[in-house]
């Protein structure tokens, strides 16, 4: 199982994604990485969690956070957004 979530702050130019997955060795993890729309900085933090239910409650609190600072919510896979 795997979900993300890719927020956009089209005013800054900026993105920030959060995924939560099963690793290779059985575990769950959720990765978020951040940066710029136009280069290629950023940053990743990679965290290891109990569950999927926790993933899932963090991706809700990124996503709360995300809109308090006037990110929205994109529906799509990344492509062309120059997100790698």
């Amino acid at each position: 199982m795997y979900t993300s979530r890719l927020w956009v702050h089209p005013e800054k130019r900026r993105y920030y994604r959060a995924s939560v997955y099963k690793d290779l060795l059985g575990h769950w993890v959720m990765v978020r990485d951040w940066g710029s729309l136009d280069t290629k900085l950023g940053g990743t933090k990679t965290e290891l969690l109990e569950g999927f239910w926790q993933g899932k409650a963090q991706l809700e609190a990124v996503g709360k956070r995300r809109a308090n600072h006037r990110y929205r919510l994109v529906e799509t896979d990344g492509i062309g957004l120059g997100v790698c």
